[in-house]
């Protein structure tokens, strides 16, 4: 009975610490997607690598990077233009079914670069 409860609080340990390295560290500031890349744009020095945010905006498109990532790219407006691409860890990949073209959604995750638009990383939807 021990060697059992302890096999699972050991289990429940790890899960509990491989998620905290996958996921955000935290939602962090708010910012409509528009914003968001208005703001990097304007100073790139905006964020540092890493920090947590979380941003709201709409589905433009879902998919799997050259990279084997999970990505969703969100727009200010249904159909937009693209300003942030969402990152999702490997593992999530199926959770992309949990994302519809069109759909208003708030995302958390890490910034990670700005290319022509946001990139943040580890990111998971709210």
């Amino acid at each position: 009975m021990i060697k059992m409860f302890s096999i699972i609080f050991m289990a429940g340990f790890f899960i509990l610490s491989y998620s905290s390295l996958i996921y955000s560290d935290g939602p962090g500031k708010t910012y409509d997607v528009y914003t968001l890349w208005s703001d990097i744009k304007n100073d790139e020095t905006v964020f540092k690598f890493d920090d947590p945010l979380t941003v709201t905006g709409f589905v433009v498109e879902t998919g799997i990077s050259r990279y084997a990532t999970p990505y969703v790219s969100l727009s200010n407006e249904k159909g937009g233009t693209v300003y942030a691409t969402c990152v999702l860890p490997r593992t999530d990949a199926l959770k992309l079914k949990e994302f519809k073209n069109g759909e208003k959604v708030t995302i958390s995750g890490n910034y990670y670069a700005f290319r022509d638009k946001a990139v943040i990383k580890k990111c998971r939807k709210l």
